[in-house]
């Protein structure tokens, strides 16, 4: 596009003041060559002439959608955002034992169940999930891990193992809609889907490396710790035994397996 050519314009309509400046940061960072990205609350939009000048308005969400008061000007295209967990978290995540109970807590049940499936879609199946909200009572005392989407004041008081992956992150999907939309380049497209492979494919790689890591020296503290003359036990802040060695169960006649 030639530095005097109009940028298209693309308005991001969302609730959250902060989730609005990350996603305007993040668009920005691939299509601000191309595309002029401006945001808003749905709050501050009161009349239909506030949206004649954008080509395209991007919701962050189907209910922002649903919910949005002014009728879109004809020929004003209309995209719902489509997010993924920040897979920079992933070397974290795994480091979760097996089959932990593991309470996933976002600001509704919802959405919380939605980053569940995520997970699940992205292969991290390996634990128990719980999904957690506001509105959530009675927490199960058994759970030791929680994963909060940048909501850690709602993590249930005895949970210290926290996780906070932050909001959720515009997903490369979203970025190829806005580009089929404004029929940018194709070339642009499949550059930016290959910087985004490549940078998933980068931290799956550190999360591999990380995750051997962590198995190799629980392997290593737990044969130590079972070949040891002393008599060794370790719980958590509940009581719960998370390793006991040989001369431990020996002595207090408990089964070693």
């Amino acid at each position: 596009m030639s530095e005097f050519q109009a940028k298209h314009k693309v308005l991001i309509v969302c609730i959250n003041p902060y989730i609005r400046i990350e996603f305007l940061d993040y668009l920005t960072s691939y299509l601000g060559s191309y595309i002029a990205f401006d945001t808003a609350a749905p709050s501050e939009l009161k009349e239909a002439s506030q949206l004649k000048s954008y080509g395209c308005i991007l919701f962050s969400s189907p209910a922002v959608q649903s919910a949005f008061p002014l009728p879109i000007p004809p020929g004003t295209a209309q995209l719902v955002c489509s997010r993924t967990f920040n897979h920079a978290y992933l070397d974290q995540l795994i480091r979760i034992p097996p089959l932990e109970k593991v309470y996933v807590i976002n600001d509704t049940l919802d959405s919380a169940a939605a980053i569940i499936e995520e997970f699940r879609q992205s292969g991290l199946s390996q634990h128990q999930y719980i999904p957690w909200g506001p509105d959530s009572v009675n927490a199960d005392l058994s759970v030791r891990y929680a994963i909060t989407i940048g909501e850690p004041n709602l993590v249930p008081s005895h949970i210290r193992n926290v996780i906070n992956i932050g909001n959720r992150i515009i997903d490369i999907a979203t970025i190829n809609e806005l580009c089929m939309t404004f029929k940018l380049p194709t070339k642009l497209s499949n550059q930016i889907t290959k910087s985004y492979i490549s940078h998933i494919l980068k931290v799956v790689k550190t999360a591999g490396t990380s995750y051997s890591s962590y198995v190799f020296s629980q392997q290593l503290l737990d044969a130590v710790a079972s070949n040891l003359p002393l008599s060794i036990c370790l719980t958590d802040a509940s009581g719960l035994i998370l390793l006991a060695n040989k001369t431990f169960c020996a002595e207090w006649f408990f089964s070693a397996s």
